[in-house]
């Protein structure tokens, strides 16, 4: 302010920010409330549980979720058993494609230019529209071989590409979001994103399922 030299911020510290920075946004895609300040390795039992716990219990509470969706729509596997030996493949293709799509926007929401969301939407769902119909393709010719059923293999195709599609909307919404109420991008990325995926894909496979049945 007074065109006085105060000092320099020196090249260690620097990187010693950057590295805690990075290991805050780590422990935040795992589901571990921890500020870049702290230091996890140093931290208490007490510390450790209430760090680690929150977003655990918002996943077992997903896990419940997901298997009320199961038992409620059970009676859409009754004519077609083998539809349950695929769900999961569908929970892990939702997983996957969204925590590729969210981590790779998260990382762009603190190191790149930012782009409109909508611009980015337009492009993440192109990207899955090639993404989706490869995946649907490919577990649509393994269950015909398999199984030889038709409506099983356009039940899987369809999900699938459903699934792929909603999975990178919710991963660009979601940490987008976030950020929009000042809230850290990277805790959209944890157990919370995993558990919207994983319910919202089991409602798409089985609407699909009741659809075509």
């Amino acid at each position: 302010m007074n065109d006085e030299f105060i000092g320099v911020v020196t090249a260690d510290t620097i990187l010693q920010t950057l590295r805690d920075e990075h290991t805050e946004d780590i422990l935040k895609y795992a589901g571990v409330n921890v500020t870049a300040s702290e230091r996890f390795s140093q931290f208490t039992i007490w510390q450790h549980l209430t760090s680690r716990l929150p977003w655990l219990v918002i996943g077992l509470g997903g896990g419940i979720l997901a298997a009320w969706v199961v038992e409620k729509y059970s009676y859409a596997m009754e004519s077609e058993l083998a539809l349950a030996a695929f769900i999961p493949a569908i929970v892990y293709i939702a997983d996957s494609v969204g925590s590729q799509t969210q981590m790779v926007f998260v990382r762009s929401l603190a190191t790149e230019l930012r782009t409109s969301i909508v611009k980015r939407l337009g492009k993440e769902l192109v990207i899955a529209t090639f993404v989706g119909g490869i995946l649907s393709v490919l577990i649509g010719i393994i269950s015909w071989l398999w199984l030889g059923k038709a409506t099983i293999t356009l039940i899987l195709a369809t999900s699938v590409l459903l699934t792929v599609y909603f999975s990178v909307i919710v991963a660009l919404i979601l940490p987008w979001a976030f950020e929009r109420v000042g809230k850290d991008p990277a805790l959209a990325s944890g157990p919370l994103a995993t558990v919207i995926r994983d319910v919202s894909s089991l409602a798409i496979y089985f609407f699909v399922a009741l659809q075509v049945l």
